[in-house]
């Protein structure tokens, strides 16, 4: 499942829908800015790109091995954006309801947003990276990281 942001729903994005109108991951893009001699740029906007306000960013950087499985936990209120820097990432999630989705991310101008309470796990190449935005900041009760406790 591919979508494409409307930049109607994200300039009416109320703080008390933003739980409500994430409930299935999604596709977004990055504005990309090519150079030819340089490179190129791409911008993540909290609000725009980022369809919330960034509390937090974090990242992983330099798998030491294919397959290296990070996540492994869902949030119960954090909404995030996983964009690959390094390499390809294989993202698995799974909706309270057992809804399973799968996605490869190979393009760093694009990332996958994952709602609230879906577990995940992100399967990293050797040497890949990473860049989460979430919409809240670190709190460990945000967290759910027992696999059972998700599933009931």
């Amino acid at each position: 499942m591919d979508f494409t942001i409307n930049s109607f729903i994200l300039t009416n994005i109320t703080k008390s829908s933003q739980l409500e109108l994430y409930t299935t991951p999604l596709i977004v893009s990055f504005k990309t800015i090519d150079v030819a001699e340089k490179g190129s740029l791409f911008v993540a906007e909290g609000g725009k790109e980022i369809p919330f306000p960034i509390k937090r960013v974090y990242w992983v950087h330099d798998a030491k091995s294919d397959g290296e499985v990070r996540g492994h936990h869902a949030h119960k209120e954090s909404i995030q954006v996983v964009v690959p820097m390094h390499g390809k990432l294989k993202v698995e999630l799974e909706s309270p309801t057992g809804e399973t989705f799968t996605y490869e991310l190979i393009k760093p101008n694009e990332g996958l947003l994952v709602p609230p309470l879906f577990w995940r796990r992100i399967y990293m190449e050797k040497e890949g990276s990473c860049i989460c935005f979430a919409s809240k900041e670190y709190n460990e009760e945000d967290y759910i990281r027992d696999y059972s406790v998700f599933k009931k």
